[in-house]
């Protein structure tokens, strides 16, 4: 799927914060929850390498990088345990 425009971006993002949060709170963080995050995280990557730059929508930095940012910091800070 290829997310075209800002808002089905930030939709994106929701999810992967919703994924992020049930993986690291679940009891059966190596499973169902697992696989999401990780399926969810793939789909986030190619967004990423389709863009024209560096940024979600290109070479300049907007709202959905904004608001992509903080969430993925913290997810980089729990997945490195």
């Amino acid at each position: 799927v290829r997310y075209s425009d800002r808002e089905e971006l930030l939709r994106l993002e929701r999810e992967l914060f919703s994924a992020w949060f049930r993986w690291l709170t679940s009891n059966m963080s190596d499973g169902a929850q697992r696989t999401n995050l990780i399926s969810i995280l793939e789909r986030v990557d190619t967004e990423l390498a389709v863009a024209d730059g560096p940024y979600f929508l290109g070479a300049d930095v907007t709202l959905v990088d904004c608001f992509f940012a903080p969430f993925l910091e913290r997810m980089l800070a729990s997945l490195s345990r």
